[in-house]
C-alpha cells in the first residue's frame, strides 16, 4: 500500500553526469539503427514530473559520500562541460542509483542528448561499412548487440567470442536455457565461440584489428566491441565499508544501506550497484527505486507524527533468476516462477515489443511514450 504523502513537500535534488535519462535496455538497436538513437534517451526538461519547485537538477559527478554527517561532495560541469566546480550537498536522505560502468558502444558515454546522437550516429556511419564484428563477452549484453548488429545486417560476419563453455555462464540460469539462446543466436546467424579467451586486440593492416586467443589463434575484424561481465559498479565516492568486495553497495531487503553504516537508515541503494546474486534486470530496478522512495515517505511521514520508532518498512523480494533476452529477430525466456523456456520471434514481440521494451520502462515510471 502506498505511503500517505508527507506534510510537507521534500526538497528532491538529482544529481547525473548526463541530462536526462537513458533506457539502457534500448542500446543495441540504438547504435545499430539511426531512426532509433533519440528515442532511448529523455531529457530531464522532457519529463514533465520533474518540473515542480520541489526538484532541481545538478548535472555532476559524486566525489565523496559521508554517511556520519550526511553530506556529500561533488564536481558539477558546466554546460560546455569545460567548467567544473566542487560543491557540498547536505542532505536528509541518499538514494544511489549510479549503475555500472561500461565501454562504449555498449552504453554511451556521451553527456547531453545532442552529443549522444552524433555519436551514436557517427558509429552507425562507421558500422555500415565494416565487413566483420567480433563482440567479445556471451553475457547478455554481449549476446543482444552481436544477434541485433547480425539482425540490422545480415550480409555482415558477425563473431560473438566466450571464455567459458556456455553463454550467460555468469547468470544463475538452467543449462537448458543457455542452450536454447545459443541455438537462438546462431540460426540468427551469428558465428559464436565458446572457450575461447581474448588476450588481446591489436591494430591490424587499415583499419582491421587482430583479436589473439588464448589458443593460440587470431581474430581478424573491423570492428571490437567489448561486452564481458567485469563492468564496475559507480560506487568510488561511497565508504569502502559500504561495499562489497567487488564495489557493490551491501544492503538491507528494504534498500538501505548495511546496519555497520552510520545512518543506514538513511541511505538507500537501488538497481546495478548493490551487491546481489541475482540478475541484474531494469524492472527489477525500478522496484528497488520504488521501494526506496516509499520507504523514505514512510519515514518522514514518520517524524512528522512523532513517532519515535522507525516505521515498517517495504521489503525487496528473493533475487531474480528469470531472464528475458532480445536476440536479433528472435528472443528467449526463462520463467524462474514455473521453470519455462520459451524461444521465437514471439517472445521478443510479446516481452519487447518493436522498441526494446521502452513502453514497458516508462511505462512503470509513470512517463508517457511521447514526451
Amino acid at each position: 500500500m502506498a505511503p500517505q504523502a508527507p506534510q510537507r513537500m521534500p526538497k528532491i535534488t538529482i544529481l547525473d553526469p548526463r541530462d536526462g535519462f537513458y533506457h539502457a535496455v534500448g542500446t543495441p538497436m540504438a547504435h545499430t539503427t539511426k531512426s532509433y538513437i533519440e528515442h532511448p534517451w529523455r531529457t530531464w526538461d522532457q519529463i514533465a514530473e520533474l518540473k515542480r519547485p520541489s526538484v532541481s537538477i545538478l548535472k555532476g559527478t559524486a566525489v565523496r559520500a559521508d554517511p556520519e554527517t550526511k553530506r556529500l561532495l561533488y564536481l558539477s560541469s558546466e554546460s560546455n562541460g569545460q567548467q567544473q566546480q566542487q560543491h557540498t550537498l547536505d542532505y536528509d536522505f541518499l538514494v544511489v542509483g549510479t549503475g555500472l560502468r561500461r565501454p562504449w558502444p555498449t552504453v554511451p558515454v556521451a553527456t547531453t542528448k545532442s552529443e549522444y546522437a552524433m555519436q551514436a550516429g557517427r558509429y552507425i556511419d562507421r558500422l555500415r561499412t565494416c565487413d566483420s564484428v567480433v563482440v567479445i563477452g556471451g553475457g547478455a549484453v554481449g549476446i543482444e548487440m552481436a544477434a541485433e548488429i547480425k539482425h540490422r545486417y545480415p550480409t555482415k560476419q558477425v563473431t560473438l567470442v566466450h571464455s567459458r563453455s556456455a553463454l550467460l555462464s555468469s547468470e544463475p540460469v538452467p543449462t537448458e536455457f543457455q542452450y536454447q539462446v545459443l541455438q537462438v543466436a546462431q540460426l540468427g546467424g551469428v558465428n559464436v565461440m565458446l572457450k575461447n579467451r581474448v588476450l588481446s586486440v591489436t591494430e591490424g593492416l587499415g583499419n582491421t584489428k587482430m583479436i589473439k586467443l588464448e589458443d593460440g589463434n587470431h581474430l581478424t575484424a573491423d570492428e571490437v566491441i567489448w561486452a564481458t561481465s567485469s563492468a564496475a559498479p559507480v560506487t568510488e565516492f561511497l565508504p569502502r565499508k559500504a561495499l562489497d568486495e567487488k564495489g557493490f553497495v551491501n544492503v538491507l531487503p528494504s534498500m538501505q544501506f548495511a546496519a555497520s553504516i552510520p545512518n543506514n537508515q538513511n541511505h538507500f541503494a537501488v538497481g546495478d550497484v548493490i551487491a546481489t546474486p541475482g540478475i541484474r534486470l531494469a524492472k527489477t530496478a525500478i522496484r528497488m527505486g520504488r521501494t526506496a522512495a516509499m520507504n523514505i515517505a514512510h519515514m518522514i511521514v514518520s517524524a512528522e507524527r512523532g513517532h519515535g520508532l522507525q516505521p515498517d518498512l517495504a521489503e525487496m523480494r528473493g533475487p531474480n533468476k528469470g531472464l528475458s533476452l532480445i536476440i536479433g529477430g528472435s528472443g528467449a525466456a526463462f520463467d524462474e516462477k514455473t521453470g519455462a523456456i520459451f524461444c521465437g520471434p514471439e517472445v521478443k514481440n510479446g516481452i519487447f515489443g518493436d522498441d526494446m521494451a521502452l513502453h514497458r520502462a516508462l511505462g512503470a515510471l509513470g512517463l508517457p511514450l511521447n514526451p
